[in-house]
């Protein structure tokens, strides 16, 4: 019997990918994921730090994200260079006040979520305070999808109209 290979290591090698639930060990996927969990705890890091060094290290350059929703913010974006732009406007919108603390860094074999508070002030919106999570497909050791929700996506919206 061959040893299971993650999907994208099996790809890499030119293998087929399908594979049995028990053909995964433990230990694979808890090694994975803590590297995933990891990942995205430092994107956030570098984010905050507006480190671009180490976002451009750990974002797949070609990267989607989603921002769910009807107000202004929501979007789907292409490219970090979009990301950023969308990143700039959030920024611009809340007079530099949007804090998201990070609360809880999660992975799983090809996804990693990272769990935030968000608070931010808005003239003539008064104060955002939300919970949000971000889901992140992990690719090639890099975060190639991301999928932005808040919890309460109808204060997200109203806030960002």
């Amino acid at each position: 019997m061959s040893t299971y290979k993650l999907p994208d290591q099996a790809m890499e090698a030119g293998e087929a990918v399908a594979a049995t639930p028990e053909q995964v060990t433990a230990e694979d996927l808890a090694a994975r994921a803590a590297a995933n969990a990891e990942l995205v705890r430092r994107a956030h890091a570098a984010f905050k730090a507006n480190d671009q060094a180490t976002i451009a290290e750990i974002f797949a350059e070609d990267i989607e994200w989603i921002v769910t929703g009807h107000s202004q913010t929501a979007t789907v974006d292409q490219g970090m260079a979009e990301v950023g732009q969308s990143f700039l406007k959030i920024i611009e919108m809340t007079g530099g006040t949007y804090n998201a603390v990070g609360t809880d860094y999660l992975g799983g074999a090809n996804t990693a979520i990272a769990r935030a508070h968000v608070t931010a002030t808005r003239e003539g919106k008064g104060t955002l305070d939300v919970e949000e999570v971000v889901v992140f497909d992990v690719r090639d050791g890099k975060l190639a999808r991301a999928v932005h929700i808040p919890f309460d996506q109808d204060a997200w919206d109203d806030f960002f109209a």
